[in-house]
């Protein structure tokens, strides 16, 4: 099975019947558009759009809604990335998300959320991520560019503008990642 993301919602791709099935969801408003969707560890299916974050049950389309807990309420969620350590990155309007789970010994899920701003200036979109083998995570934007941040160390590198020996990004609209090695990344721009 396939999952999509959509401006018109969620839908799954079953190649054995070779067909597609919209997912109806049981509190339609948040799920209208799907800008990314991410299954953890515990196999939920995190979704975000542009009201924020919730999970999605793939057998019913029950969806709950994390935006209030998490203070995120009409906060757009543009891409997202599971962590090795089970734990969920996601872009945000200049700001990473970085939420952390804990289940409770009644079976609850206390999530903690990270607030990390991005050193770019104005309302910049986070549109891709990606990790790479030493750990960095690779930040790419709608309009400021490639960035690089070490968790460890909470810094960022701002890669923009015009392409130079140091400064391989000539465009600052950065559409996908990838990390093929430790010293490799593939980077998708909107470019000219």
């Amino acid at each position: 099975i396939y999952w999509l993301g959509t401006e018109r919602g969620i839908a799954k791709y079953d190649p054995k019947l070779h067909s597609f099935i919209t997912v109806k969801p049981n509190y339609p408003f948040t799920l209208l558009s799907a800008n990314t969707i991410l299954e953890d560890k515990e196999h939920e299916f995190w979704v975000g759009n542009y009201v924020g974050i919730g999970t999605m049950d793939a057998a019913t389309g029950v969806y709950n809604n994390y935006s209030n807990i998490l203070g995120l309420k009409d906060k757009p969620v543009f891409s997202s990335l599971l962590d090795k350590d089970g734990s969920l990155w996601f872009g945000s309007v200049s700001t990473l998300l970085h939420v952390f789970k804990k289940k409770e010994h009644n079976g609850q899920s206390d999530l903690r959320l990270e607030k990390i701003p991005i050193p770019v200036t104005g309302q910049i979109s986070i549109t891709a991520l990606t990790f790479d083998q030493t750990g960095i995570l690779w930040v790419g934007t709608k309009g400021g560019g490639l960035l690089r941040y070490d968790p460890v160390l909470q810094s960022f590198n701002i890669y923009n503008g015009l392409a130079t020996e140091q400064n391989p990004v000539s465009f600052n609209i950065i559409k996908c990642l990838y990390a093929v090695s430790s010293d490799s990344l593939l980077i998708g721009t909107e470019g000219k």
